[in-house]
């Protein structure tokens, strides 16, 4: 048994030595931000190299991020909040930079923590917190399954002596619709009143205040189909 296992890990070095390899081979020539990513966690994890080599490891997934990937921005983002992984430091800046990045490719954790940052500081041009803000982050991630974002949501509407579910804040169709600060229309709230017809309010934007963050309006091409 002994043999077998020095075997399989000798085998398993070499597989992850050539596809670290390719990944970089990938990266390099084709501007591949996915293989990037992939070549980063295997520099992390010390995979396919003689020991892990966290600045190289952070060099690829900046690159991946520069690339428009997803999950790169992600990890880069909270790598700047908590100041690990080589970065050394905390950047507030940065990480609401790659935050907000990922969070225009609708990744939900992305959404939840870029709501943090305007719940708890707001912007890093900004003066103080922002709850509108944190809560359509905190809406759109829910929209896409994000639980803790749901909770966190609920919890501003409550803090502000609403009496109003979360389902019934906007429309429910007004989850389709992911463009940001958008605008209903008097016919388009007859429409969302009638389609939540348990709510106890018509106009959605009442349960928040004078904020007019949660009215959204459908997009053209919609009007015209009508």
């Amino acid at each position: 048994r002994p043999v077998s296992l020095t075997f399989e890990r000798r085998r398993r070095a070499r597989t992850d030595a050539k596809a670290l390899e390719e990944y970089e081979r990938r990266c390099e020539h084709d501007l591949d931000g996915k293989a990037a990513y992939n070549a980063s966690i295997l520099r992390a994890r010390g995979l396919g190299c003689d020991k892990d080599d966290v600045a190289a490891a952070l060099l690829l997934l900046r690159k991946s991020a520069s690339l428009g990937v997803p999950r790169a921005q992600l990890q880069l983002a909270g790598l700047y909040a908590s100041g690990n992984g080589g970065v050394n430091r905390i950047d507030h800046d940065e990480a609401f930079r790659w935050y907000s990045e990922a969070a225009t490719h609708n990744e939900p954790e992305a959404l939840y923590r870029l709501g943090n940052i305007y719940a708890e500081r707001g912007a890093p041009d900004a003066d103080g917190p922002d709850q509108s803000e944190a809560l359509w982050c905190y809406f759109r991630a829910s929209k896409l399954g994000h639980e803790k974002a749901r909770l966190a949501a609920e919890a501003i509407v409550i803090q502000r002596n609403k009496k109003s579910a979360f389902d019934n804040v906007v429309p429910k169709w007004a989850a389709h619709y992911l463009p940001w600060k958008l605008k209903l229309s008097s016919a388009d709230e007859e429409a969302a009143a009638a389609e939540n017809s348990e709510a106890a309010v018509d106009d959605p934007s009442a349960l928040l205040g004078n904020d007019p963050l949660l009215t959204p309006t459908r997009p053209q091409e919609d009007e015209e189909a009508e």
